[in-house]
């Protein structure tokens, strides 16, 4: 299990080394947050949460859902798979789903609020 968590954190690691001057927060910040405290449902959806490590996670549920990605910056909002909002401009968790007047996925506040409690501390 120890080896699982180093191969991950180190494929983190080297994504970003590989992204050069980039960077993809909150991602980042999320990602190793998820593996720090264990995260074993990668690939599933698990507590309105779907993460892939280094690459996306998606708060709400398949069909309304916030989605971080490695591939912008910021996050998008995406309501049956059109992006209805999009936030470029978030860099830190704290900003995450903050923009969200309706129509907002479920238990996001509950969900996101649990990356800004346990997760700020892995931010740059």
């Amino acid at each position: 299990m120890k080896t699982i968590r180093i191969l991950l954190i180190f494929s983190a690691v080297m994504s970003q080394v590989c992204q050069g001057e980039e960077h993809q927060e909150p991602l980042r910040t999320m990602s190793g947050c998820l593996i720090m405290h264990n995260w074993s449902s990668w690939g599933m959806w698990r507590f309105n949460v779907y993460a892939l490590a280094s690459e996306k996670i998606l708060i709400g549920n398949i069909d309304n859902y916030f989605l971080v990605t490695s591939s912008e910056p910021g996050y998008k909002h995406v309501v049956d798979g059109e992006t209805i909002a999009q936030f470029k401009d978030a860099e830190s968790i704290q900003e995450l789903g903050s923009e969200c007047k309706e129509n907002c996925p479920l238990n996001y506040q509950k969900r996101t609020g649990w990356f800004k409690r346990r997760c700020t501390s892995f931010q740059p």
